[in-house]
């Protein structure tokens, strides 16, 4: 597959997580803000610690046992994080239902990652 095409794909992807997430904030009543508010002091010590322990293992990955990090690893670390930040939402914020949106962002990174280990 060509570089366009690749890039195609990627726009095409985009587009379609763009639209669901509008159409679901709409009909679902769901505000977004641009600044993330974190549930409680657990949540962001939680959160503080997948993210180290992700970096870390991104750096044994790289460094340790010389494998090349590639820039669709990140969209999988994200994706991860992503979800354990649904999981947070989910239950300790129910009625708001903003963890819609999130485990939409969870997904469609994990779409892209693996799109990604397949095309490239």
């Amino acid at each position: 597959m060509n570089s366009f095409n690749k890039i195609i794909v990627y726009i095409i992807i985009v587009l379609i997580y763009a639209i669901t997430r509008k159409f679901l904030q709409k009909h679902l009543c769901i505000k977004d803000s641009f600044i993330y508010h974190r549930k409680n002091n657990l949540h962001l010590w939680l959160e503080v610690t997948v993210l180290i322990i992700l970096f870390i293992g991104f750096f044994i990955w790289g460094f340790v046992y010389m494998r090349p990090v590639e820039f669709y690893y990140y969209f999988g670390l994200f994706s991860i994080f992503l979800a354990f930040r649904t999981v947070f939402e989910w239950k300790f914020d129910k009625n708001s239902k903003r963890y819609i949106v999130s485990i939409l962002d969870s997904v469609m990174f994990f779409i892209v990652f693996v799109i990604s280990l397949l095309i490239i």
